[in-house]
This record gives C-alpha cells, sequence and structure tokens, in this order.
C-alpha cells in the first residue's frame, strides 16, 4: 500500500506518506511540515526522506511479488 494525505491549517501544510509491504510486516510512515506555499517542494522532499528510510525496499519488494 501506498498512501499520501496533506492538510493546510492557518497557510501550513501537513504531509503525510506512507508506504508497506501487502503483507503488513513491514510499515514506513512520514510526515512533514512547511509553508503551504511551498506543497511540490515539500512533496518532493518526503519522498525522497521516505527513500532514504527504506521505501524503495518495500516497493521493491512488493513489485517483485506481483510478478511471481
Amino acid at each position: 500500500p501506498i498512501a499520501g494525505h496533506a492538510t493546510v491549517t492557518a497557510g501550513r501544510l501537513t504531509i503525510r506518506g506512507l508506504v508497506g509491504r501487502t503483507d503488513g510486516a513491514d510499515i514506513l510512515t512520514e510526515t512533514l511540515q512547511g509553508d503551504a506555499a511551498e506543497a511540490a517542494q515539500l512533496g518532493t522532499e518526503l519522498a525522497e526522506r521516505m527513500l532514504r528510510l527504506g521505501a524503495r525496499e518495500i516497493l521493491d519488494s512488493v513489485e517483485l511479488s506481483a510478478s511471481d
């Protein structure tokens, strides 16, 4: 599973991301906050941070199991 959710309160963006294995064995979540005017940059930063924390390995494992 892959998920993203964002809210804006008083000009501040809170964006949350989730990447997990289909069996639920590993679930990675991360949250980032910043100025709502910088939404695209914050989204990119969140994605890059999640990849560094292990999202790439989770996504690769899901892709491999789907091709079996």
